[in-house]
């Protein structure tokens, strides 16, 4: 870690801190990340839920 943390060029309160703030933003906005790419692929019409459905039932 010690000269991972040399090649970074960066502080380890540094690193950590991105790291901390990397893993919180990735946890709070991937689920909401996730829903607004299927709710963009839905409208645009790549993806369509009724005959996903459909496509199940028969």
């Amino acid at each position: 870690l010690t000269g991972h943390n040399q090649h970074l060029g960066l502080p380890l309160w540094e690193m950590c801190r991105d790291c901390f703030s990397l893993s919180l933003t990735t946890h709070y906005y991937g689920a909401a990340q996730d829903m607004s790419k299927r709710l963009h692929s839905i409208l645009d019409g790549s993806e369509n839920p009724v005959t996903e459905a459909r496509s199940l039932e028969t």
